[in-house]
This record gives structure tokens, C-alpha cells and sequence, in this order.
């Protein structure tokens, strides 16, 4: 199987990986798996989310590492929303592909189209300092950039 991501940021953002089927269990929680655990307090980033789209994970903030709760496609794409603040940067991993996709914090909102088979996606984010805030959300689909 194959996944990628492309999407627009300060400069076009291509991932290619294998993604494993049947790699993991599916978490029950909604939410987060994270230490510390992602919170309301403070303000979130403006994702630049459009109206009416189908969330298959719902804005979500946080610091520090975070096991994102893990979703389904509807079809063989969809769409991350995905910034953060602060001196550092991101990392987003997917499960089963040892490269990630670094994120600049303090820039543009990165949204990129993932395509991959119509399977449970479970992603990670990893900052690389201890004072990083991120936001993401994940719509079905391919949202126009």
C-alpha cells in the first residue's frame, strides 16, 4: 500500500510511505493520547478550515507529543490542517513510515492532501522543544487549496 501527502505552505510538501495494514489497535477515546495531554487553555491556531467539512478529527490543540485519535477515510484521500507556535518545530508521523513530515512552527497553516487506501490512519506529533502549542484537524477528502 501507499500513502502520500502533497500540500501547499511556504513550499510544496510531497511524503511518500507505506503505510501497514493492521498495524496497531484502534483507540476507543476520543481525543488525544498525549503527555501532557492537549487542552483548550490558550489560544488555538487558526487552521483555516472551511465550512461544512467532514471532520474526522475535529480541531485539536496541545503541547508536547501527542498519539492522535485514529480515523477512517471515506475514500483513498483527506486533508490535514496542521500549525503550531513557538521556537521549534513538528514533526507529524504516520504510523508504519519511519519518515515524518517536519512543520515550521511561527508560518503559514500547512494543509496537504494524504492519499492512501480507505483504512484506519493513526498520526503522531512530535515537537522538538518544550514550549511548542500546535493545532490540527483532519477533513475527509480533498479540500481545494
Amino acid at each position: 500500500m501507499r500513502q502520500h501527502i502533497s500540500g501547499l505552505g511556504l513550499a510544496l510538501l510531497f511524503l511518500t510511505a507505506c503505510s501497514a495494514e493492521g498495524a496497531g489497535t484502534e483507540k476507543a477515546a476520543a481525543g488525544v493520547s498525549a503527555s501532557p495531554a492537549p487542552s483548550s487553555s490558550g489560544e488555538a491556531i487558526d487552521l483555516r478550515l472551511a465550512q461544512g467539512g467532514k471532520y474526522l478529527l475535529p480541531s485539536t490543540s496541545g503541547e508536547g507529543k501527542a498519539e492522535l485519535t485514529s480515523f477512517k477515510p471515506s475514500g483513498n484521500v483527506y486533508t490535514v490542517h496542521i500549525g503550531c507556535r513557538g521556537n521549534g518545530e513538528l514533526q507529524l508521523t504516520y504510523r508504519g513510515n519511519e519518515q515524518a513530515t517536519r512543520i515550521e512552527c511561527n508560518g503559514p497553516v500547512s494543509i496537504g492532501h494524504v492519499y492512501s487506501d480507505p483504512e484506519t490512519q493513526f498520526l503522531s506529533i512530535t515537537p522538538n522543544a518544550s514550549n511548542v502549542r500546535w493545532s490540527v484537524a483532519v477533513v475527509d477528502g480533498a479540500e481545494k487549496l
